[in-house]
């Protein structure tokens, strides 16, 4: 496990361990694999996001049958909630708590959220007793299984108050294939010997605990497992808390140093800069030559009429909180924990404000001007932008990527004064530096927040510190492209050695931030979001060179 552990919690993960030898369902053995009839379970993403929302540290760790991800988290004093499973496909799952009793009453709740997605949704309610009758079940722990999945748990406790109850779960078929009526004859949590072909033990770096004195009998009738912080009603300020988007930020202190991955990143972006400029010089001039062709095409008279009869409403007051509104909602799907409740209303309210401090920040150099030199002009909402926002909210759900794809400028500054094109190249450029900086400010003041924030006022500011993070970076790796009517071509065109840096560095803090902060780019966590992105960029090629082969010999029209 790479998390540094103290010198106490080593001593205290050596008493573990050493308690673990001498109980038979912890036994030492082979670690367990997955069972030979899986076919798939939960994703990677869908684990981690749980982990997040549940406000646990994730990092990567080598263990004997391949890399895993290691997640927990100090709940109360000592008293420690962990989580392992592979990188790559995972089929199984381990979860612990430990530590001195009485534990915190949403420890079932902890256990709960991890067993479900690899069950059927009508296992609910069986789920949620199966924890409490493995506490009270022999030593030998407690099956339950249903056609998606195979529990394991079992529970014990050593002199000193000390316990640990630990989660295994198997997958056999990912619960999104089957029915979704409920099974003729619903499966039963029977306690039962532990088989020899499917052994348990504690993960390789299992949670450390510590002395206490308390009664076991504490926890094995802790109450029904209750909601989360992030879960709980809306009412309360007290349980508001950001959910999974915010969560999937990961803080400085979790980005990745090893210059291994730091190179990873670096060719990355160094590849974008090299061969994203040639399909987009194609595609420019193809269509600077077939300019009226295209403009036919796609009936763009008729589209600047209409939307010249509604200007007057989007130049509005009105119409501009309307749209800012409209758009923090798109982009606030991208959190797979929003829900109608005040801490949804938060987490609209956070995007809202980091979407609209984009916006200022990306025309920034262009305002500043007009102002020093007296010119008028008005802010204006892009409408066309929100259709660019739900494109991106779909392929961030599909591909399961947090913290999903949001390129947050939505609004433009409407200038009297026409700039010149070097001039609009080097607004364009200062823009891009502009936004490069606001990013990083917003990460290290959320790494400021800490990483369990609560209530209204703080899950605002989590939100928009995150929205300025991620919309940041992404505007400038997708605004420099340099592509006719983005911000990248006027700059490219007057100035590519700092277009060049400027997405260079842009890049790499996209993909050494957002989609790859702690582990090799080809671990399961980040190939999606990758490849994902690099066929964006190939769909950008591959549109350049057909357009330029399209028209290839067909004469321009007068």
């Amino acid at each position: 496990m790479r998390s540094r552990l103290t010198l106490a919690a080593s001593l205290m993960l050596l008493a573990l361990t050493a308690a673990a030898l001498a109980h038979p369902a912890l036994a030492d053995g082979p670690s367990p694999t997955p069972l030979p009839e899986a076919i798939s379970g939960p994703s990677v993403e869908t684990l981690l996001a749980t982990a997040r929302g549940l406000n646990l540290e994730c990092t990567t760790f080598r263990a004997p049958l391949g890399d895993e991800w290691s997640c927990n988290r100090e709940v109360v004093k000592n008293v420690y909630y962990i989580v392992s499973f592979p990188v790559t496909d995972p089929l199984l799952l381990q979860a612990f708590v430990s530590g001195p009793l009485p534990w915190p009453e949403d420890h079932d709740q902890f256990f709960f959220d991890f067993a479900a997605p690899f069950c059927e949704f009508t296992s609910t309610t069986l789920i949620v007793n199966f924890f409490p009758t493995a506490r009270g079940s022999s030593n030998e722990g407690t099956f339950l299984d249903d056609q998606a999945c195979r529990l394991f748990s079992d529970y014990m406790t050593e002199s000193g108050g000390l316990a640990v109850q630990q989660l295994t779960a198997w997958a056999k078929i990912d619960p999104a294939a089957l029915p979704t009526l409920p099974p003729t004859l619903p499966p039963t949590a029977i306690p039962t010997a532990i088989p020899t072909a499917i052994p348990t033990v504690i993960p390789t770096a299992p949670p450390p605990l510590a002395t206490a004195t308390a009664s076991p009998a504490a926890i094995a009738s802790a109450p029904a497992p209750g909601p989360t912080p992030a879960e709980g009603p809306g009412g309360d300020d007290s349980v508001i808390a950001p959910g999974g988007f915010v969560h999937s930020v990961p803080p400085p202190s979790a980005v990745a140093s090893e210059p291994l991955i730091v190179a990873e990143s670096l060719a990355l972006a160094g590849l974008l800069v090299l061969l994203m400029p040639f399909p987009a010089q194609l595609f420019n001039s193809t269509l600077e030559t077939h300019y009226k062709t295209v403009r036919r095409w796609f009936r763009l008279d008729a589209l600047q009429r209409a939307s010249g009869r509604l200007g007057g409403f989007w130049d509005s007051l009105v119409g501009v909180l309307l749209f800012v509104l409209l758009s923090a909602v798109v982009y606030a799907l991208l959190d797979p924990n929003l829900s109608i409740d005040a801490r949804g209303a938060a987490t609209i309210a956070g995007m809202a404000i980091g979407i609209v401090l984009t916006t200022i920040m990306a025309s920034a150099p262009s305002l500043v001007d007009a102002l020093r030199n007296h010119t008028a002009w008005r802010l204006r909402a892009l409408p066309a932008t929100l259709v660019v926002g739900l494109i991106c909210v779909l392929i961030s759900r599909l591909t399961g990527f947090l913290p999903g794809y949001l390129y947050g400028v939505i609004l433009g500054f409407v200038f009297a004064r026409e700039l010149s094109r070097t001039e609009q190249g080097r607004a364009n450029g200062l823009a891009a530096a502009a936004l490069l900086v606001m990013a990083l400010v917003a990460w290290f003041l959320l790494a400021l927040i800490g990483p369990d924030p609560s209530g209204v006022v703080a899950t605002i500011a989590a939100t928009a510190l995150s929205t300025l993070l991620v919309a940041g970076l992404e505007a400038v790796v997708f605004g420099l492209l340099p592509f006719r009517f983005l911000p990248g071509e006027p700059l490219h065109a007057t100035n590519r050695l700092f277009w060049a840096a400027l997405l260079l560095i842009g890049a790499f803090g996209f993909f050494h931030i957002l989609i790859n902060p702690a582990s090799g780019y080809l671990s399961s966590s980040a190939r999606t979001p990758l490849l994902t992105i690099v066929g964006l960029f190939v769909a950008f090629a591959l549109v350049s060179v057909g357009f330029w082969a399209y028209f290839r010999n067909k004469p321009v029209e007068a």
